[in-house]
C-alpha cells in the first residue's frame, strides 16, 4: 500500500495552514500550484550543495544549475 500521496496531502495541508492561514484543496488551482511548488522545493532541498560543506567551492552551484533552479522557483 502506497501512502505517499496521502501523507503528502496531509503535510501540505498542515504547512499551508501554518504559513498562509488556510487550507488549499487539490481541487482548486491554488492547491495544485502549492503542491507543484512544494514538490519542487522538496526536490531542490534534497540536492547536495557542495558550497555548504566547502565554502570555496560555492561557485560550483552556478555550473550545475542549482542557483538557476532556485531562482526560477523563487520567481514563480
Amino acid at each position: 500500500m502506497d501512502l505517499t500521496e496521502l501523507f503528502g496531502a496531509l503535510i501540505r495541508d498542515d504547512i499551508c495552514r501554518v504559513a498562509v492561514g488556510r487550507k488549499y484543496n487539490n481541487d482548486d488551482e491554488a492547491g495544485w500550484l502549492f503542491k507543484e511548488i512544494s514538490m519542487d522545493l522538496t526536490e531542490l532541498i534534497g540536492r547536495v550543495n557542495i558550497g555548504d560543506y566547502i565554502p570555496w567551492l560555492a561557485w560550483f552551484t552556478r555550473l550545475n544549475g542549482l542557483d538557476a533552479e532556485l531562482d526560477n522557483l523563487a520567481i514563480n
